[in-house]
């Protein structure tokens, strides 16, 4: 968290660059991409989303007529950060694809040598604090930080 801070220093007041995540949706719909739907409170403007990205951002902090049947909600403890790989999985299976994967641009902090097991055979070492989750909207980037 210290190095975040440096590097968001003069950005930490700004809803635009630091905005809490609320919750994060996948939308699976048949033949189609999957999309991440991320949920934020960054505004109070009724604005509507751009649904034909991968990654959709609703900033009023509600999903209004666009919650479906197809959407999926990531629950606390699916997100999981893969060292070798440098990938954000969310919902790691056994011996099969993880439900999503998404590539980290950058990583702050001490390097990973260990494995640690957090279920049966995965060697993802590091889960995600679900409550230290940040959004930038400027640069289309999702913040994570790990604990």
């Amino acid at each position: 968290m210290r190095q975040y801070k440096l590097w968001y220093k003069n950005e930490m007041d700004s809803t635009v660059s630091h905005a809490p995540l609320l919750d994060l949706y996948l939308k699976n719909r048949v033949n189609k991409p999957k999309q991440l739907w991320i949920l934020t409170h960054s505004n109070e403007d009724k604005a509507r989303p751009d649904l034909s990205k991968s990654r959709v951002h609703f900033m009023s902090g509600t999903l209004g007529k666009y919650k479906d049947k197809f959407l999926y909600t990531i629950g606390y403890d699916n997100i999981y950060y893969n060292y070798k790989k440098n990938d954000i999985v969310i919902e790691p299976k056994f011996l099969r694809k993880p439900y999503y994967i998404l590539h980290v641009d950058r990583y702050f902090g001490n390097p990973i040598k260990s494995k640690v097991k957090l279920r049966n055979l995965f060697s993802y070492n590091k889960r995600i604090n679900y409550h230290l989750r940040f959004y930038d909207y400027g640069r289309n980037r999702m913040n994570f930080i790990l604990y």
